[in-house]
């Protein structure tokens, strides 16, 4: 995902993710560092199922006091 900027440029960056399945989240992993996700699953394999299934992640950055976007 590309990087947040903020305004001033020495504010810190808070990273949040949400997920659309509670589930799913077993199986994420995030590094707000690198801002990247790693998906995996190796204890459980409920997420492998027989279907396809669209799952929805929402990046929030958060910087000072303002409103998040």
């Amino acid at each position: 995902m590309p990087v947040f900027t903020a305004d001033p440029a020495w504010c810190e960056i808070t990273y949040q993710y949400t997920i659309s399945d509670t589930y799913a989240d077993k199986a994420l992993t995030f590094d707000a560092a690198t801002r990247t996700f790693t998906f995996e699953a190796l204890d459980d394999l409920v997420l492998s199922g027989n279907i396809d299934k669209d799952y929805t992640v929402t990046v929030t950055g958060v910087t000072g006091n303002v409103t998040p976007t």
